[in-house]
């Protein structure tokens, strides 16, 4: 595993010089919002219960992240936890923290760029229930109920297109569904159905069951 990361971060080497290039000049860089103290709680609680900051507010996030901190601080500290279970907090928090403070120079934190990480915080609050489990079988188990709900309502909110991550809320408003639904009614034989940008691209052409191709407008 290690040499694996090792070897990814040597490949990204030389595309390291553009990288700080963009970052200095902040070329198409100027939509993305300033980082504030209450970016990384927000995209904690996204990550763990897909709670988004107008739902659970300063509070909701800071309460998600300060339990799953000491989960990790748990896991760091417990000598009867596997050492390799160290790999499991920085699979999570090493990108996300980093990113976070590299955001205060140059605006970059974006979440669902971020959202590999959140796969290990299930497997990390796991860790910390089974050792629960090993004093304590009945509060584990209610912890693993309230995990376990709270997962699934933040399911819910996916499906429901209300988990706040980037472009929810445009593919919730447009409803590309019905669109590409009115488009198969309606279409003909030698139409051509043109997109104006890969945002809506990859979306359309899922929904998309007319058999035409459609073609992307670049200006």
């Amino acid at each position: 595993w290690l040499l694996v990361n090792v070897a990814i971060v040597l490949l990204y080497m030389p595309w390291l010089p553009n990288f700080v290039e963009q970052a200095r000049t902040m070329k198409g860089l100027e939509w993305i919002p300033p980082t504030t103290w209450q970016t990384l709680p927000d995209f904690i609680g996204q990550s763990a219960v897909m709670t988004t900051p107008a739902e659970g507010g300063w509070w909701g996030g800071f309460i998600v992240s300060a339990l799953l901190i000491v989960c990790a601080v748990r896991v760091l500290a417990d000598r009867h936890i596997d050492r390799r279970s160290v790999l499991l907090v920085a699979y999570f928090f090493v990108p996300v923290v980093v990113v976070f403070l590299l955001s205060w120079a140059v605006p970059i934190f974006i979440p669902r760029y971020l959202v590999f990480a959140a796969v290990g915080l299930p497997m990390l609050v796991a860790i910390i229930l089974d050792r629960i489990a090993a004093r304590w079988p009945i509060a584990a188990l209610l912890c693993l109920c309230l995990f376990a709900a709270a997962q699934w309502s933040g399911l819910q909110r996916v499906y429901a297109q209300q988990d706040g991550l980037n472009g929810t809320l445009p593919r919730k408003l447009v409803r590309l569904d019905s669109i590409a639904e009115g488009i198969r009614r309606e279409f003909q034989a030698g139409d051509e159905i043109v997109i104006d940008g890969l945002f809506w691209y990859l979306p359309f052409s899922y929904y998309n069951d007319t058999g035409i191709q459609p073609r992307l407008y670049v200006s």
